[in-house]
């Protein structure tokens, strides 16, 4: 198994509290770069281009390769099983680190064909081509830095016969022609905002496809742009949007001891339904939030069931959780979201992040303590990402008033987590977030 390492300049602050220290995120400054790369064959295209600091040490990778490689093609630190599409790019960490591709905007779903790294030839087609982000433009920001791929002179093969997307079929393979030869211009630009392990989601949401003219065939959908707010991102429009101001209502205190089981032959898997329910009323019994916790993840994806639970708390009627705007501006990850490692060893004690979770928001105090944890012994905490690891678990679950939580919304922790893939080794130093609580 490869080790991974973490490339950060981090700066030491005291701290009481155990054993555990607390550190703040400091991205080391990127040089400014620009480069430019011709290709009269896209089947030759190939780059290893290093970013590094502003004193000369190289910090990233930025490796690309053709979808149909020939044989001259060089992966340095690429698996060339990971590699799709007309042209494929991938930024690493030097060494690389335990985020793996930081192009990645979503690291719960990280197949390598769903990252903006990727470029298909329908995506640099038409309108499509125009949209922004997922078309010949894309910016990725992350780490102190912004970097920019921009593709041009763009020629299909007329050679190759156009083919559609089978419905029945995962894989995407182009109404347009494959890619022949293209210019690409790399810029990288310092971002001291960007605090970022990975990749920030686009403000854009992906174009859709829809059916062909040819049969059992799909087609991008790019004459419509369609602008999304970034999770985390809480803006007045968001809060007026969904009838979020105040005044909130008063709510009846409850406290309730959850006890979470599972099969012993399918794991911690909640048969796929919601693990937790509780209707939480005003003090006049109206009921006016519903708290539930049920599997996360992607139902095609293996994050899916096994692994992972969401907890939200959602006004009757909605499907916003006023959880979920939790979300960490350095590993990108969710306060509402709770991963098996979170509750293991020392990230148990990670503060706002293990197995205690403390939420204020209208006017309100929620806190999830989760306690009485049963491992399977059979595994070691580096599995808990590959099998059920945990059994059961008992979920105590505390909502009292709080009239001096004023956000329409549960806010961003003043701590950030440290990896997507924590370690107990890895939760022995807590990150502080200079960007603070929203």
């Amino acid at each position: 198994m490869r080790t991974f390492y973490l490339p950060l300049f981090l700066v030491f602050w005291p701290c009481a509290m155990q054993a555990q220290k607390e550190r703040q995120v400091v991205w080391p400054p990127v040089a400014p770069l620009e480069k430019t790369f011709n290709f009269p064959t896209a089947r030759e295209a190939e780059i290893h281009l290093q970013i590094h600091d502003t004193g000369g040490t190289p910090l990233y990778l930025l490796e690309c390769h053709p979808g149909e490689p020939s044989n001259q093609q060089k992966y340095l630190e690429t698996d060339p099983a990971d590699i799709s599409g007309d042209f494929h790019c991938f930024l690493l960490a030097i060494p690389i680190d335990q985020f793996g591709d930081l192009l990645h905007d979503d690291k719960f779903d990280e197949k390598p064909w769903w990252s903006r790294g990727r470029l298909l030839s329908e995506e640099v087609s038409g309108d499509c081509a125009r949209y922004p982000e997922f078309g010949s433009g894309r910016h990725f920001r992350l780490r102190g830095m912004v970097v920019t791929l921009q593709f041009s002179r763009l020629s299909f093969d007329p050679a190759k016969p156009a083919k559609g997307t089978s419905n029945n079929s995962d894989e995407s393979e182009a109404v347009v022609p494959p890619l022949h030869a293209f210019r690409l211009s790399i810029v990288v630009q310092p971002d001291p905002q960007a605090i970022s392990a990975i990749s920030e989601p686009p403000p854009y949401r992906e174009p859709l496809y829809r059916p062909a003219s040819a049969p059992d065939a799909l087609e991008r959908r790019c004459t419509k742009i369609v602008r999304t707010r970034i999770p985390g991102t809480v803006t007045r429009e968001f809060v007026m949007s969904h009838k979020l101001d105040p005044p909130y209502p008063t709510i009846t205190p409850i406290k309730k001891s959850i006890r979470l089981t599972s099969e012993q032959s399918t794991g911690f898997h909640f048969n796929g339904k919601e693990t937790a329910t509780l209707s939480v009323t005003s003090a006049t019994g109206e009921r006016v939030y519903d708290f539930r916790c049920a599997p996360f993840g992607y139902p095609e994806s293996w994050w899916y069931v096994e692994f992972v639970i969401e907890c939200g708390l959602y006004v009757p009627g909605t499907g916003l959780n006023l959880l979920g705007e939790t979300v960490d501006p350095y590993s990108r990850l969710a306060r509402s979201i709770i991963l098996p490692t979170q509750l293991y060893g020392t990230c148990a004690e990670y503060p706002d992040w293990g197995s205690a979770r403390k939420f204020r928001l209208r006017g309100l105090q929620l806190t999830i303590q989760i306690s009485e944890l049963d491992f399977d012994p059979k595994l070691k905490p580096e599995d808990f990402f590959l099998e059920p690891a945990l059994r059961s678990a008992r979920m105590l679950v505390t909502l009292a008033t709080d009239d001096s939580a004023t956000s329409p919304v549960a806010q961003v922790s003043g701590y950030s987590y440290p990896s997507t893939w924590p370690t107990p080794a890895t939760c022995k130093e807590v990150l502080l977030n200079r960007v603070g609580i929203n």
